[in-house]
C-alpha cells in the first residue's frame, strides 16, 4: 500500500484526529526497508521486503517503543503491518516460517480501498 495510506489509516484507526508526527513515523517505519530494497532493485512483491517487514523483529520494535511510553509509534507499526497483511504479499513468520501469505486481491480492489482509507481519513483529521 502507498505511504499516504499508510498514514492516514493509522490516524483513523487509533482515533487520532489531529496530526502527530510520532504516529506517522511509526506508520511508515517498517518501509525504510525501501531505501535498501531499491538500491537492489528488488521493486515488486515478497522480493522488496527486508525484516522491517517481518514479526519478529516488528514485535521487538512495538515492545520497545510500547515500554518506552511511545504508544503511539507503536500503534503506527500495527497498523502498518495490519494494512500491508491485508493488502499484500508476506511473510510474517520469516525467518522461521518461509511460508508467504496473499489474498490475491486485484489491483482495483486495492485502489478502492485506498481510495475508501483516503476519503474516511482525510474527513476527519486536522492538520
Amino acid at each position: 500500500m502507498d505511504f499516504v495510506s499508510h498514514v492516514i489509516l493509522a490516524h483513523f484507526m487509533t482515533g487520532t484526529l489531529i496530526f502527530s508526527k510520532e504516529l506517522t513515523f511509526g506508520s511508515l517505519f517498517p518501509d525504510l526497508d525501501k531505501v535498501y530494497v531499491y538500491a537492489k532493485r528488488k521493486f515488486r512483491r515478497a522480493e522488496s521486503r527486508t525484516w522491517f517487514h517481518e514479526l519478529p523483529f516488528l514485535s521487538l520494535v512495538v515492545l520497545i517503543a510500547s515500554l518506552t511510553h511511545h504508544h503511539l509509534f507503536a500503534c503506527g507499526v500495527i497498523t502498518h503491518i495490519f494494512l500491508d497483511f491485508v493488502t499484500g504479499e508476506t511473510r510474517p513468520f520469516y525467518p522461521f516460517i518461509e511460508k508467504k501469505v496473499d489474498y490475491n486481491l486485484s489491483l482495483k480492489i486495492k485502489a478502492v480501498m485506498s481510495v475508501m482509507v483516503w476519503a474516511s481519513g482525510l474527513a476527519t483529521i486536522k492538520f
